[in-house]
């Protein structure tokens, strides 16, 4: 792991195990592979990439009986206090919680308080590349409206489900956003 001036990289012959830790301990989502020699970029590791590498290999080796446990008994997810938003929701909410977590989204909910939705800080690119991020009352509708003309699903798990089960749905959902809890 190497920092220049609050960058935390890695050097391209570490190990995804080293890599995995560093997300892990770091507590970032995205950690750029720095070429020793010319400094360059080559490539953003991400918890879902590393994951996409290993899964095909998971699966085939004998598990341990710690992939059968719920999620909840291993500590994944957030249970108690989850901030979420409706649709109705305007953008300062969302951005004031941001600002003052290291939350990476934010569920949005219906009236019934099931998950539709997610505004995640990488939204707020959007916004800013639009030019719309010095409108803090937009709803949130309309943030995601910028997002693109797709509805996106996202994948929702229990602190029931058994760890392997949502490392499987993740697995087969690329680039969907999940919520756990």
């Amino acid at each position: 792991e190497k920092s220049n001036k609050g960058l935390i990289s890695i050097d391209p012959m570490e190990t995804l195990f080293t890599a995995a830790k560093i997300l892990l301990e770091k507590s970032i989502h995205r950690l750029p592979v720095i070429d020793p020699r010319s400094g360059n970029t080559l490539y953003i590791l991400t918890h879902k990439r590393i994951l996409n590498h290993i899964y095909p290999y998971l699966i085939e080796s004998q598990l341990d009986p710690f992939f059968d446990l719920s999620i909840q008994k291993l500590g994944v997810g957030t249970y108690a206090d989850v901030k979420q938003l409706k649709y109705d929701s305007k953008l300062i909410d969302a951005m004031d919680f941001f600002a003052h977590t290291r939350v990476s989204a934010i569920p949005i909910v219906d009236d019934c308080k099931k998950v539709v939705d997610i505004y995640a800080r990488f939204d707020v690119i959007t916004l800013a590349s639009r030019g719309k991020y010095r409108d803090m009352d937009m709803t949130i509708r309309e943030c995601l409206h910028l997002r693109s003309s797709q509805a996106v699903e996202v994948l929702t798990c229990k602190g029931s489900d058994s760890l392997i089960d949502v490392l499987q749905a993740v697995y087969k959902s690329p680039g969907t956003p999940v919520s756990c809890g």
